[in-house]
């Protein structure tokens, strides 16, 4: 004997079976999520998935090994937090592999091998250059500025050599045989020393260091070359042939002497700087408007 179907049954287990399969579905979803959200932010993880984070995760990521930091500098490199930074792989500077290789750790340098190479450090960023570059630019340029007011001070020497030559004398006569022309003309080369000599303080630059010494000799030797020249041609003037004389046979040993140092004390310092010898200081009664003078007859 059959016993009749108990109404409504069968709907009970397939509404449980439906509420099973949508549980275990939407349990599923909620770990789906929980691990993209431990992967995306792997400071914030669920307790349960702290386990996890210890295991490889995401292979082959590919990352290039930094250079070897400094002895004695702050480790201020990032640390791994997850899984993922601690499959990072090294390798040589500039270089990326791919794996799950660990780096070995650095070995300490031995007493005898060298420092890194400076080529393996990184450039200083711009504007940034040392101070010691700098103050070797501007010692050089100092430098080449003194070069210069010595060529400047060397060419008018010449000039006023070569202007003594034409309005003082053609071999041993006076071109002005008036008095009165000649005084005048020796009043004027007089008022050119003065000049030349005033051009020289006025516009001498910033001696550098390694130049003193020469700048010493020549600027005693220039300071004499200027007083004589001077009373020679106030004497020439006066017609005080007694004077002329005298100042005459003083000539210029004295000066050439110091000058002559000074040139080979310019020589050294063009040399220790790694110049060529582009300038040089004249000696001689060629060299300057006193030598012209001494060449002169005395007055009778």
């Amino acid at each position: 004997m059959k016993l009749p179907q108990k109404p409504g049954g069968s709907p009970r287990r397939v509404d449980s079976r439906t509420v099973l399969v949508l549980l275990a579905v939407l349990g599923l979803q909620v770990v789906i999520v929980l691990v993209i959200v431990a992967v995306a932010f792997p400071d914030w993880r669920p307790a349960f998935l702290d386990g996890a984070s210890r295991e490889p995760a995401l292979p082959g990521r590919l990352v290039a090994m930094p250079s070897a930091p400094d002895a004695g500098a702050p480790d201020v490199s990032p640390k791994p937090t997850d899984a993922a930074a601690s499959r990072m792989l090294f390798g040589d500077s500039g270089r990326a592999v791919l794996g799950d290789q660990v780096p070995e750790a650095p070995r300490a340098a031995s007493p005898g091998s060298s420092s890194p190479s400076a080529s393996h450090l990184p450039p200083p960023p711009p504007g940034s250059a040392p101070a010691v570059d700098k103050a070797s630019r501007a010692d050089q340029l100092a430098f080449e500025q003194y070069l210069d007011w010595l060529r400047t001070v060397e060419l008018e020497r010449l000039s006023l050599r070569t202007w003594g030559e034409h309005h003082l004398s053609t071999g041993e006569t006076l071109i002005q045989p008036d008095p009165a022309q000649r005084r005048q003309v020796l009043h004027l080369a007089g008022q050119e020393v003065s000049a030349f000599r005033q051009r020289i303080l006025r516009t001498k630059p910033v001696v550098p260091a390694d130049c003193r010494i020469v700048d010493q000799y020549f600027m005693g030797a220039i300071a004499q070359e200027g007083s004589q020249a001077a009373d020679l041609l106030e004497a020439l003037e006066q017609q005080d042939a007694d004077r002329v004389r005298q100042l005459q046979h003083s000539g210029t040993g004295r000066i050439d002497r110091d000058l002559t140092v000074a040139n080979a004390k310019l020589e050294q310092t063009l040399r220790k700087r790694g110049q060529p010898l582009v300038l040089r200081i004249e000696t001689g009664v060629d060299a300057s408007l006193l030598g012209a003078l001494t060449e002169l007859p005395a007055p009778h």
